[in-house]
């Protein structure tokens, strides 16, 4: 009997348009993720095979399922995601999910609208996020901008190969209503070049996932997880870019991809901005506090009640005032601690001292340069250890 491992197309993690359990991933996750991607490329491409029959395409796809859920061994990749599965202590359902986008390509092949799609990216995209994200240990806050960000990534591939999927497997995710109010036509998929109505399509699209990109592009800040979120840095840098590049080239005519080069440039700049952005924020903070802290922040603002002293430097109330570690600080800037005490050294920092950074150690300097700025935000008032 015919196994879905036996119909892989040979497409591997490297061929993938984006990063997949780099080196930026801390070795103990790679494996999960792997087993993940592994199960999931080998559903993809049973959905995907030119010339399996679709009653075939669907018992195979069960199979996977029947293994992942432990009831066969006949599907080494569903086994394999299973025992990392049970080993983690993960929920198998964002595998489920994927499955069920595998049954949808099988058996529907046009898409209604925008909405009709973003539900087939609920399936298809988003429960790869949510997975790597749960073998992580991040909490479900940050699923909406990693549900953004995914759907972004399916998109970007639908406009990326619209005519092979089209000429190969009939299969069209251009909004039909997209398609209609620009007056264009599936069968202008079929073209050589990109009629203009079509190009206005791919437009709209490209526009709407300019949007989605908007949303995500918090996605990596709200990560605790350094290498997941320097990770995610990159793939959300090589989505605009690619987003960019389908604003101005034709994937009719021109295949739109970032060669090795590019995506090692693009690479190299989301790491090095993430990076850089992440000394500002800290290393370990209390998700719930880091969740929470802001909301209740802006709620104190609305109000307009405050028993904080506003900072010398941007007039706003603080706990935390952006002068603390400047050494004339104005006395507005003073916590209502140290002027109780009258103390302001290098030990009294936490409770607002106006201390010279000379005056501290060297390992303090380093991990506090960043907050010579304006009004520290909330998550650094928070912070609960050091670099």
């Amino acid at each position: 009997m015919t196994l879905a491992a036996d119909v892989r197309s040979g497409k591997g993690h490297r061929n993938e348009n984006f990063p997949v359990a780099s080196r930026l991933i801390q070795a103990r996750h790679r494996k999960p993720i792997m087993a993940f991607y592994n199960f999931v490329r080998t559903a993809d491409d049973v959905a995907d095979h030119a010339s399996l029959p679709q009653a075939e395409k669907l018992r195979l796809l069960d199979s996977l399922e029947a293994t992942l859920l432990g009831q066969s061994d006949a599907e080494p990749e569903g086994v394999a995601l299973r025992a990392e599965i049970r080993r983690r202590s993960l929920d198998p359902q964002h595998a489920r999910d994927l499955l069920t986008a595998f049954r949808m390509d099988v058996i529907k092949r046009r898409y209604r609208d925008w909405d009709d799609l973003m539900n087939y990216c609920r399936y298809s995209a988003m429960p790869v996020g949510r997975f790597v994200l749960d073998v992580h240990g991040e909490p479900r806050s940050t699923w909406p901008a990693n549900d953004a960000l995914c759907a972004a990534l399916q998109i970007i591939n639908h406009l990326q190969d619209c005519a092979d999927d089209y000429r190969n497997l009939d299969r069209v995710y251009l909004p039909l209503d997209l398609l209609e109010r620009y007056g264009a036509r599936v069968e202008h998929l079929k073209d050589r070049a990109a009629a203009p109505q079509l190009r206005a399509c791919f437009n709209d699209i490209c526009a709407r996932l300019t949007l989605l990109l908007k949303e995500s592009a918090v996605f990596s800040a709200q990560i605790a997880d350094r290498g997941l979120s320097l990770e995610v840095a990159v793939i959300q840098r090589l989505a605009e870019r690619l987003t960019r590049m389908l604003r101005a080239h034709d994937p009719l005519s021109e295949r739109v991809h970032l060669g090795p080069l590019q995506v090692a440039g693009v690479a190299v700049l989301g790491v090095v901005q993430s990076a850089s952005r992440r000394l500002t924020r800290p290393r370990s903070i209390g998700r719930e506090a880091n969740s929470n802290e802001p909301a209740a922040d802006a709620a104190t603002a609305a109000s307009g009640s405050s028993s904080m002293p506003p900072c010398a430097s941007c007039r706003a109330s603080s706990a935390r005032p952006c002068t603390i570690f400047m050494p004339s600080a104005a006395p507005s800037t003073i916590s209502p601690t140290t002027a109780a005490t009258g103390k302001s050294d290098s030990r009294n920092w936490r409770n607002g001292g106006t201390t010279s950074m000379r005056s501290l150690p060297a390992s303090r300097r380093r991990g506090l340069r960043a907050w010579r700025r304006p009004c520290a935000p909330s998550h650094l008032r928070a912070r609960t250890s050091w670099p």
